[in-house]
């Protein structure tokens, strides 16, 4: 994509973490030089893909790859393009899924809001292929578990309103880099690759509103994201154990010691911990693991963001309690 030297406008990045994406990466490409946003780089950071993934994208002019010898996860991959956007002058980073295809005007939209606006990231209306919701961006529910607003919900209404919301999922959303800056983690990341897998958009969202920043929801601005599962689907042993910890690790670092909620919170991972037990021993057993080895971890993240924001007089201080806004 050429480069506009001009500073008038804002520097977009637009970064794609790929693991055996073949089926899908082409078409999410071609969405993103289909922009009528002038693009300044676009990444595709792959998490050692064992098809064809790395070939197919090689075959775009423009874009840049970068493999990684291992798989380092949602996180970690995104980690690397978020680190080639600190310093280098780009404005606003576009994180997107590989089975994400955005309409033509989707980022022009985003931006336009992100410049009337000091939000720390913006995200549009993201729908399934069959037409269903898939994301409005994320909630708070009850008992601090963060959803995707309107998920396998019918449009409507509702959802044709722009508006802010808690947070924005990551599969297709846009972040303010200044926003970034100020939420890095101890060891300069920005995503906790601790979470490997699911809800590091929610660490992070929650993160920014610890520092004051909004999010909001733009519905003029589509894209279809295929998700290669959903509710009614199986996901792998690694995966929900994934989940479940990432849940506990939210908990532990986010929410308010001693409130009556908090309590509440934890009898129910408690149950959720035993049913998992039960139904899927390995995947259960495997949480256990992830919740013992990272929990010193998530100690010292809970106390670096009170810490932190003590320092800085308290600035935000969203502490949990549930608010869709």
């Amino acid at each position: 994509m050429p480069t506009d030297q001009r500073r008038d406008r804002p520097k977009v990045q637009v970064q794609i973490v790929t693991y055996n994406s073949a089926d899908s990466i082409e078409a999410c490409i071609c969405s993103v030089l289909s922009q009528t946003l002038a693009i300044d780089s676009i990444l595709v950071i792959d998490n050692n893909s064992k098809d064809e993934t790395v070939l197919l994208v090689r075959e775009f002019p423009g874009v840049t790859v970068i493999c990684c010898p291992v798989n380092l996860g949602y996180a970690g991959g995104h980690n690397i393009g978020f680190a080639r956007a600190a310093g280098s002058g780009v404005d606003y980073v576009v994180t997107l899924n590989p089975d994400v295809r955005m309409e033509r005007g989707y980022l022009e939209c985003l931006v336009d809001k992100m410049l009337s606006t000091n939000l720390g990231g913006i995200t549009g209306k993201l729908v399934r292929p069959c037409g269903v919701l898939d994301s409005a961006g994320l909630e708070m529910q009850g008992l601090f578990h963060v959803r995707d607003r309107g998920s396998e919900q019918p449009d409507g209404p509702r959802y044709a309103v722009s508006e802010g919301v808690w947070g924005i999922c990551g599969a297709a959303a846009m972040y303010r880099m200044a926003m970034l800056e100020t939420i890095r983690l101890p060891n300069g990341m920005f995503l906790d690759e601790s979470f490997f897998v699911y809800k590091e958009d929610v660490d992070l969202c929650w993160r920014a509103r610890h520092r004051g920043w909004n999010f909001q929801y733009e519905p003029t601005a589509v894209a279809t994201h295929r998700r290669t599962w959903s509710r009614h689907s199986r996901m792998a042993d690694r995966v929900v154990a994934h989940s479940y910890a990432n849940q506990v690790a939210l908990l532990l670092r986010h929410v308010d010691a001693f409130s009556l909620e908090l309590f509440a919170a934890v009898a129910v991972e408690l149950v959720r911990f035993f049913l998992l037990m039960i139904r899927r021993p390995k995947a259960g057993f495997q949480s256990l693991r992830l919740i013992t080895k990272n929990f010193r971890h998530n100690l010292r993240i809970r106390n670096y963001l009170r810490n932190t924001l003590i320092s800085d007089g308290g600035v935000g201080h969203d502490f949990g309690y549930p608010s869709n806004v």
